[in-house]
């Protein structure tokens, strides 16, 4: 199940959450075989990114190459460590709401 809705509201009011979505969604679809966004939202979210790039402050910022964020190979294997943890909770949190419910903001560990 794509994550697009949840994505959107939690980048919309904090242009920071940019980079771990990115991480999470090129991490999910390279390395899992699994995407947790759409395509289209992925490359929304690297146009964003760049746009942003001076603003954003998120300490795995670095391991961004900014003129690869249209695919995965703008971390080059970097990825955090806690990556594959945060998407699986991602996952799971998702699978145990039975009603809708507001999402917590910067909740993720990544």
């Amino acid at each position: 199940m794509l994550k697009d809705d949840l994505c959107k509201q939690i980048i919309s009011q904090n242009k920071n959450m940019l980079i771990p979505w990115w991480i999470m969604a090129a991490y999910a679809y390279d390395q899992q075989d699994d995407p947790i966004i759409s395509d289209d939202l992925f490359d929304k979210i690297a146009v964003d990114i760049d746009k942003n790039w001076d603003i954003i402050t998120h300490h795995h910022k670095e391991r961004l190459d900014r003129s690869l964020l249209k695919s995965s190979l703008a971390i080059n294997g970097n990825w955090p460590s806690n990556v594959a943890g945060s998407i699986a909770q991602l996952k799971k949190s998702s699978e145990e709401v039975k009603e809708p419910a507001k999402p917590e903001l910067n909740t993720l560990p990544i």
